[in-house]
C-alpha cells in the first residue's frame, strides 16, 4: 500500500512545471576559511581604531572644556559685566548679580565713602619683565587715600586681591577696603592680569592661581614705595585675598617681608586637590581621573606655565618658608563647595609649621539640618552673613598688627 503512495506521489512530482519544482543545490562558500578570517580581521580592526579614535578625540576635547572652565581668564570670560562699573566705594552698591538668594540684595550703604574721599583709577607695570617684553604688563588698580592725610612713614596700606575671573569692584574685595578705609587704612584694590581693565596676557590668557599673578602684586608695592618715597624703608604694607586671590597673596606675603600682615578669606591654598575636587564633583571621581589627563595634556598648549602644581604654589610656599612671628589670618566657611574646607586645615598647618601668628575663623553658615539655598555654596559668603562681625574681625586683626 504504501509503495503505491510513494509510485503516486513521483508521478505528481514529475507531472510539475520545472518551474515548480524545487531545486536543491549545494551552496558554494562566500570565501575560504582563510580568506574570511582575514577579512573579519580587517573589519575588527578597523572598528577597534575607529573607537580609539574617537576616545581620542574625547579625551582631548574633554580636556580642553575642562581645562578651560576652571584656568581659561581674560575679558571674555571674566565675570565684571558692565553693571560692575556701577560699584562705587562712595555710591555704594548692592550685591543684586549674587547667584545665593540668600544674600542677592545685600548693601554696603552703611561703608559708603564721603563724597570728597580720593579715589583714583591708577596704572603701573607688573614686575613680570617677560610679559612686558611682549608688549603687554599694565596693572590698572583704584587707590583710595585717607582724606586730609598727608602720606608719609607712618602711613598704612593694604592691597585687596580679587578671586578668579572676577575684579576689583566685586564685593569680596570692595566691601572689605570700605571697611578697612574706615579704619584708617589706605587701600589698593587691583585687577589682575587677564581680569577687568588690566592687560590680557594674549600668550597666557589662563588664572595660574599666584604663579604669576603675584608679580602684578609686587608691581603694586613697587608703584607705592616709587609714588612715596618715604614708605621704602617700613613695612606698612599689608594683604588681603579672596578665593584665588588669597592663593595670590599667601604666595605674595611669602616672597615678600615687606608684607607685615595678611588676611585670606575663602583662600585656595591646596590648589591641585582644589581643582580636582571641582572636577569630580561636576562629573564623578572615575570620569574626572579621566579629563584630568586631558587637561594636563592641553596644559601644554594653553599657556607656558604647564600644569599644577605650578612652581610657585601656595601651600607648598607656606610650608617651606621662614614665617616666624608674621601674623596671618584664615578665614572659611565650613560647607565651601568651591574652596573646600581642606584648604583651611592644610593652610593653617603649614603656617603653623612654619611659625607665623596664625589667626582663623570657621563658621558652618548652613544650619543643621538644612541644604544649601539654591545658587549658595558658601564661598566667600562669610561678609555677606554678618557684615557687622566681618568687619570687626578683619580691622581688629590689622589693627593688631599695624
Amino acid at each position: 500500500m504504501q509503495d503505491i503512495e510513494l509510485q503516486d506521489v513521483n508521478k505528481f512530482k514529475d507531472s510539475l512545471p520545472e518551474a515548480d519544482k524545487v531545486k536543491v543545490t549545494k551552496s558554494k562558500p562566500i570565501c575560504s576559511p582563510l580568506k574570511c578570517f582575514l577579512i573579519s580581521s580587517i573589519i575588527l580592526v578597523s572598528i577597534i581604531i575607529i573607537l580609539v579614535f574617537i576616545v581620542i578625540i574625547v579625551f582631548f576635547a574633554a580636556g580642553a572644556y575642562t581645562y578651560d572652565s576652571v584656568f581659561l581668564s581674560d575679558r571674555a570670560h571674566t565675570t565684571c559685566p558692565r553693571f560692575y562699573t556701577q560699584s562705587n566705594p562712595i555710591t555704594g552698591f548692592t550685591t543684586s548679580y549674587v547667584n545665593c538668594k540668600n544674600y542677592s540684595n545685600v548693601n554696603f550703604n552703611e561703608w559708603n565713602l564721603p563724597p570728597s574721599t580720593s579715589v583714583e583709577t591708577i596704572n603701573f607695570m607688573s614686575r613680570d619683565s617677560k610679559w612686558i617684553e611682549r608688549g603687554g604688563g599694565n596693572i590698572t588698580a583704584t587707590l583710595i587715600l585717607q582724606n586730609n592725610v598727608t602720606v608719609d612713614q607712618n602711613s598704612k596700606f593694604v592691597i585687596l586681591i580679587h578671586g578668579i575671573r572676577t575684579c576689583r569692584r566685586k564685593y569680596e574685595v570692595l566691601a572689605p577696603a570700605m571697611m578697612l578705609w574706615w579704619a584708617g587704612y589706605n587701600t589698593l584694590l587691583l585687577d589682575l592680569r587677564n581680569c577687568g581693565d588690566s592687560d590680557v596676557d594674549t600668550r597666557n590668557p589662563i588664572a595660574s592661581f599666584g604663579y604669576k599673578e603675584h608679580l602684578d602684586v609686587f608691581g603694586a608695592l613697587d608703584y607705592l614705595i616709587n609714588r612715596f618715597n618715604y614708605l621704602n624703608n617700613t613695612n606698612n604694607f599689608h594683604l588681603f585675598g579672596a578665593s584665588m586671590g588669597g592663593a595670590t597673596a599667601l604666595i605674595s606675603f611669602a616672597l615678600e617681608p615687606k608684607f607685615k600682615s595678611l588676611y585670606v578669606d575663602s583662600a585656595a591654598c591646596n590648589v591641585k586637590r582644589t581643582v580636582l575636587s571641582n572636577v569630580q564633583s561636576v562629573v564623578g571621581a572615575a570620569m574626572a581621573e579621566f579629563m584630568w589627563g586631558g587637561m594636563q595634556a592641553m596644559a601644554l598648549t594653553r599657556s607656558d606655565y604647564g600644569f599644577m602644581p605650578f612652581p610657585l604654589d601656595p601651600l607648598n610656599l607656606v610650608s617651606t618658608t621662614n614665617l616666624t612671628n608674621r601674623p596671618m589670618f584664615f578665614e572659611q566657611a565650613i560647607g565651601d563647595l568651591t574652596v573646600p574646607r581642606f584648604n583651611f586645615d592644610d593652610c593653617v598647618a603649614a603656617a603653623k609649621q612654619s611659625g607665623a601668628l596664625i589667626d582663623t575663623y570657621l563658621i558652618d553658615l548652613i544650619p543643621p539640618g538644612q541644604t544649601p539655598a539654591s545658587g549658595c555654596n558658601s564661598h566667600v559668603e562669610t561678609i555677606l552673613y554678618d557684615k557687622k562681625s566681618y568687619e570687626k574681625r578683619l580691622t581688629s586683626f590689622f589693627n593688631k598688627y599695624s
